[in-house]
Protein backbone atom coordinates (compact mmCIF):
# COMPACT_ATOMS: atom_id res chain seq x y z
CA UNK A 1 0.00 0.00 0.00
CA UNK A 2 1.42 3.47 -1.12
CA UNK A 3 0.21 6.42 1.18
CA UNK A 4 1.06 9.92 1.25
CA UNK A 5 2.72 9.85 4.21
CA UNK A 6 4.70 7.42 2.20
CA UNK A 7 5.59 9.64 -0.77
CA UNK A 8 6.39 12.83 1.27
CA UNK A 9 9.12 10.42 3.34
CA UNK A 10 10.51 9.13 -0.03
CA UNK A 11 10.79 12.65 -1.53
CA UNK A 12 12.06 14.11 1.38
CA UNK A 13 14.39 11.70 2.55
CA UNK A 14 17.99 13.03 3.09
CA UNK A 15 19.63 10.24 1.02
CA UNK A 16 17.59 11.29 -1.91
CA UNK A 17 17.60 15.16 -1.52
CA UNK A 18 21.20 14.39 -1.56
CA UNK A 19 21.28 12.77 -4.86
CA UNK A 20 19.13 14.95 -6.27
CA UNK A 21 17.51 18.25 -6.23
CA UNK A 22 15.01 17.25 -9.75
CA UNK A 23 11.64 16.38 -7.51
CA UNK A 24 10.04 14.84 -10.97
CA UNK A 25 12.99 13.29 -11.81
CA UNK A 26 13.74 11.31 -8.60
CA UNK A 27 9.92 10.36 -9.03
CA UNK A 28 10.94 8.68 -12.32
CA UNK A 29 13.53 6.30 -10.30
CA UNK A 30 11.36 5.18 -7.75
CA UNK A 31 9.09 2.67 -7.72
CA UNK A 32 6.08 1.56 -5.73
CA UNK A 33 7.95 -1.00 -4.12
CA UNK A 34 10.22 1.48 -3.31
CA UNK A 35 8.36 3.18 -1.05
CA UNK A 36 5.27 1.23 -0.30
CA UNK A 37 4.30 0.51 3.52
CA UNK A 38 4.72 -3.85 3.56
CA UNK A 39 2.78 -4.49 6.61
CA UNK A 40 -0.23 -3.07 6.36
CA UNK A 41 -2.16 -3.44 9.41
CA UNK A 42 -6.42 -4.37 8.08
CA UNK A 43 -9.20 -5.25 9.55
CA UNK A 44 -11.99 -8.03 8.76
CA UNK A 45 -15.54 -6.96 7.46
CA UNK A 46 -16.65 -8.06 10.81
CA UNK A 47 -14.63 -5.73 12.90
CA UNK A 48 -16.96 -2.85 14.71
CA UNK A 49 -16.99 0.31 13.61
CA UNK A 50 -15.75 1.33 17.31
CA UNK A 51 -12.87 -0.89 17.23
CA UNK A 52 -11.74 0.19 13.51
CA UNK A 53 -12.35 3.94 14.87
CA UNK A 54 -10.06 3.24 17.95
CA UNK A 55 -7.47 1.74 15.44
CA UNK A 56 -7.61 4.59 13.10
CA UNK A 57 -7.07 7.40 15.88
CA UNK A 58 -4.08 5.34 18.05
CA UNK A 59 -2.03 4.78 14.88
CA UNK A 60 -2.44 7.70 12.92
CA UNK A 61 -4.07 6.29 9.94
CA UNK A 62 -6.28 7.69 7.30
CA UNK A 63 -7.15 4.43 6.14
CA UNK A 64 -8.06 0.86 6.55
CA UNK A 65 -7.85 -2.26 4.58
CA UNK A 66 -10.64 -4.58 4.83
CA UNK A 67 -10.38 -8.28 3.74
CA UNK A 68 -11.78 -11.46 4.25
CA UNK A 69 -9.02 -14.19 4.32
CA UNK A 70 -6.21 -12.79 2.23
CA UNK A 71 -8.60 -11.08 -0.15
CA UNK A 72 -9.18 -7.32 -0.50
CA UNK A 73 -12.68 -6.39 -0.02
CA UNK A 74 -12.07 -2.57 0.79
CA UNK A 75 -10.95 0.65 2.12
CA UNK A 76 -12.58 2.02 5.32
CA UNK A 77 -11.55 5.70 5.28
CA UNK A 78 -11.96 8.79 8.31
CA UNK A 79 -14.33 10.17 5.93
CA UNK A 80 -16.26 6.87 6.02
CA UNK A 81 -15.78 6.81 9.86
CA UNK A 82 -17.06 10.71 9.96
CA UNK A 83 -20.00 9.79 7.87
CA UNK A 84 -21.20 6.73 10.12
CA UNK A 85 -20.75 9.02 13.22
CA UNK A 86 -23.17 11.34 11.79
CA UNK A 87 -25.55 9.58 10.89
CA UNK A 88 -26.18 7.59 14.59
CA UNK A 89 -25.91 10.89 16.00
CA UNK A 90 -28.84 12.23 13.87
CA UNK A 91 -29.61 15.64 11.99
CA UNK A 92 -28.54 18.84 14.02
CA UNK A 93 -30.16 22.14 14.28
CA UNK A 94 -27.03 24.06 14.03
CA UNK A 95 -26.66 26.33 11.13
CA UNK A 96 -23.85 25.23 8.20
CA UNK A 97 -20.84 26.69 8.11
CA UNK A 98 -20.23 28.91 5.43
CA UNK A 99 -16.83 30.19 3.91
Amino acid sequence: MVTARDLRQALFAPALQAETEDVLGLLETLAVGDVMTRSVLRVRAATSLQDAARLMHERKLGALPVVEGERLIGLLTETDVLRAFQELLGPTNAPAVTP
